[in-house]
């Protein structure tokens, strides 16, 4: 009997269903029985059924001054690279759920209906602690690509964000890898971040940015120790962690060695002057000079995502 073209063979021919064309490895999975495939949009073929969005639960210990993970991605997608398109990343701001961290459940995601966010949190002093809550510097793993070819950023969560990028491949896990150490406390909780992923558009990203906390740094041009500058960063702006505002006067220099002995630029940026500098080529460390008194210090980068 002739295959018709374009068509499966009914169940009742005894024959099992087959693709219209051959398979090569690494080039998609096989349609589903009855799917008019080729009538599909790439993102359609691309997604095939997998989790588009979620919501992830975060237990930070501020007691504990190392990364801290989701309990699972937010989102991941994995294709057919013949299907990479444009995707559109949104990541909602971070809620926290109101109960003392020593009082969890043990199965949080059950009761991560109640959580609030920032404006819904009241000034009174959270569950557990003597204090009103303090937000902790909330991340996102940012993982894209097509093939072999991969990329990654890391982005302040903020109040949320969106993101395009063109992939057949993307991973999105939450962290919180700044604690108190480096003037970046928060107060322990279950805390709850949402994302969403769809088809994306052809349309300029928002900003992205990542913080790094340097940590205090003593005064009469003392220097910090030295930080990796972020994947994709573009501009840095030094930051004074202080009631006063902006650093009154500091030193951002730029090595092309994690030892901070092979210079490759040094900005001035005083309290008049609040604008960023452009991260230099060969630019991948940085250190902190204060000329000014002992305080803690953070840089804000704009990324180029």
């Amino acid at each position: 009997m002739t295959r018709p073209i374009g068509r499966y063979f009914e169940p009742s021919d005894g024959v099992e269903p087959m693709p219209d064309s051959l398979i090569y490895p690494g080039n998609g999975y096989p349609p589903n029985v009855g799917e008019a495939r080729p009538g599909l949009s790439p993102f359609g073929r691309l997604a095939k059924g997998q989790p588009l969005g979620k919501s992830v639960i975060l237990i930070y210990n501020a007691e504990l001054d190392e990364q801290q993970f989701g309990q699972s991605e937010i989102m991941r997608l994995e294709g057919d690279d013949l299907d990479s398109t444009q995707l559109h990343i949104t990541l909602a701001a971070p809620r926290v759920q109101w109960v003392a961290f020593d009082a969890l459940p043990d199965d949080v995601g059950s009761a991560a209906s109640m959580t609030f966010s920032n404006a819904e949190v009241s000034a009174a002093n959270f569950p557990g602690t003597d204090s009103p809550i303090i937000w902790p510097a909330f991340q996102a793993i940012i993982e894209w690509g097509t093939r072999g070819s991969q990329a990654l950023c890391v982005a302040d969560l903020v109040n949320g964000f969106t993101l395009n990028v063109t992939a057949s491949f993307v991973r999105v896990t939450p962290m919180i890898a700044q604690g108190a150490s480096v003037g970046a406390p928060g107060t322990s909780a279950a805390y709850e971040i949402r994302g969403s992923m769809g088809p994306g558009f052809t349309t300029g990203n928002a900003l992205l940015r990542n913080t790094v906390y340097v940590g205090t740094v003593a005064g009469d041009n003392a220097e910090s120790n030295v930080f990796s500058v972020p994947p994709f960063a573009s501009k840095a702006t030094v930051v004074g962690l202080t009631n006063l505002g902006a650093a009154t006067g500091a030193y951002i220099n730029f090595f092309r060695d994690p030892a901070g002995a092979n210079g490759a630029g040094s900005y001035f940026q005083s309290g008049n002057q609040p604008q960023g500098f452009a991260v230099p080529t060969g630019g991948m460390y940085f250190t902190i000079t204060n000329t000014g008194s002992e305080g803690p210090f953070a840089v804000v980068f704009e990324l180029a995502v």
